[in-house]
């Protein structure tokens, strides 16, 4: 089967929505289909190159695996984050006038503006899937979809990735998505836990880029009001953009805090099996949240914002505080620390329960679904 797997967003700024097509690419080549991954970035060899180091492989050589570039990306604002999408003139006309010889079109946010939207614009050649991952509507993407919302006609598939981004996209278009869910390569993390059970201290980390949504600065106001002379705990913070820097700066004095950026992904997952509770702020436009994921196959407890999203992801395997409070994380985290029973049932829990994210699982549902939509839809000979 040839698959194409289309994304609006760069490349070369990583981010959850990519991950996804690149974690179902490794699946789909395991599987043996052609793949095709068209996306933008600030170079043709960005696509690839992050293919490979999400995967840890360093091989230049994947026989089933194509790229098609096109063009770079701009930074706008959107739904309180910074998205980088494509507007390339020529990677849009690439777009429009090309075949794509593919036996499923994969768009991933299919109305953003860019690559995706497009294959909507164009001449319909094969059967198309759709998977939303968006959670929140403002004015401007309310008003947007009005416009775009007649192309849902072309869609023969539409999957949401949680109820949140579920409930989205009906609310704007109409579109009544069937409820998936993101998927983790659960394979990436194991490894022995002899290590962390020897651990004379707890180990708390944080992932994610410094911007307001994710409420860094929650979970930096609960460090002040803990004991910072604290030997039993240390502080882990992976992050990115101007105001990392900036409060890294504010924090110098505080020696149990470490500050880490632009790691790489085998260094990123040593982090998170290094640490032993992991810590989500978030306070809004949150659709799944892979990193959960991630910190849950890490063996990791997770305290997080008590948000919808994250109650959907992780029930009864996770512990909650009340978005933007401070001092209710704070207290959370003594008890915790104090607690170390408590802990590793509650890791216990979380690595249960990510067991059901499985992308091999997903993988196979896809492509269940291209397989109908193929046999539905047959291409001319």
């Amino acid at each position: 089967m040839k698959i194409d797997l289309v994304s609006p967003y760069s490349y070369s700024h990583y981010g959850g929505v990519n991950a996804q097509i690149i974690q179902l690419t490794k699946e789909y080549l395991k599987l043996g289909h052609e793949v095709n991954l068209s996306g933008i970035g600030n170079s043709p060899v960005d696509i690839l190159n992050c293919f490979k180091a999400t995967n840890g492989d360093p091989s230049d050589s994947y026989s089933n695996l194509s790229i098609r570039y096109l063009g770079k990306s701009i930074g706008l604002p959107a739904n309180g984050s910074n998205a980088n999408i494509g507007l390339s003139p020529n990677g849009l006309f690439k777009v429009l006038v090309e075949s794509e010889n593919a036996d499923i079109i994969h768009l991933h946010e299919p109305f953003a503006p860019g690559p995706t939207l497009m294959h909507l614009l164009k001449p319909k050649t094969s059967p198309i899937v759709a998977t939303f991952h968006r959670n929140g509507v403002d004015m401007l993407y309310n008003a947007y979809m009005k416009a775009a919302k007649y192309l849902r006609s072309k869609i023969d598939f539409s999957a949401a990735v949680s109820q949140s981004a579920r409930d989205t996209i009906e609310k704007v278009s109409g579109i009544n998505a069937d409820l998936l869910f993101n998927g983790i390569d659960l394979t990436e993390f194991k490894t022995p836990q002899i290590s962390k059970a020897k651990k004379k201290t707890v180990n708390i980390l944080f992932v994610g880029r410094f911007e307001p949504r994710k409420g860094y600065d929650v979970f930096l106001d609960a460090i002040k009001l803990l004991d910072d002379k604290n030997d039993f705990v240390t502080f882990t913070i992976v992050g990115s953009g101007k105001e990392f820097n900036a409060q890294q700066e504010i924090f110098k004095q505080s020696r149990n805090i470490e500050w880490l950026s632009n790691l790489d992904r085998t260094s990123l997952i040593e982090r998170y099996l290094e640490s032993d509770i992991f810590v989500s702020p978030a306070t809004r436009s949150e659709s799944f949240g892979l990193v959960l994921l991630e910190a849950m196959a890490s063996f990791n407890l997770l305290l997080v914002s008590k948000i919808k999203p994250f109650e959907a992801v992780l029930g009864e395997a996770g512990l909650y505080f009340n978005p933007g409070d401070s001092f209710d994380l704070a207290m959370n985290i003594r008890s915790l620390i104090e607690d170390t029973q408590r802990i590793n049932i509650m890791k216990s829990k979380a690595l249960e329960k990510v067991k059901q994210y499985s992308i091999e699982n997903l993988a196979k549902i896809y492509i269940d679904v291209y397989e109908s939509l193929m046999y539905k839809h047959p291409r001319p000979l």
